[in-house]
């Protein structure tokens, strides 16, 4: 979505190649970063496993989100979510 965003300003506001440039280096990072936020943050309550991490490294491309989205208890503990 930022991409898009970054697209369209792009298109309305004209800019220098300097400015076009910094922008080419910029966007990747703003789009990849909510994605290693996510990876690092969703984890096992019980055990800190790094599920969507887990998730995407053990899974195939077309399987880890379903994967991850039928979890009903942590692969790496067996929790169910609760502290206990």
């Amino acid at each position: 979505m930022v991409l898009v965003v970054l697209g369209v300003v792009h298109r309305i506001i004209p800019a220098s190649d300097e400015v076009r440039g910094w922008l080419a280096m910029v966007s990747p990072a703003i789009g990849l970063g909510p994605l290693v936020w996510a990876a690092a943050t969703i984890r096992c309550p019980s055990c800190r496993t790094p599920l969507l991490w887990k998730a995407m490294r053990e899974q195939g491309v077309l399987n880890w989100w379903p994967w991850l989205i039928g979890l009903s208890r942590c692969p790496v503990c067996g929790s169910d979510g609760t502290l206990a």
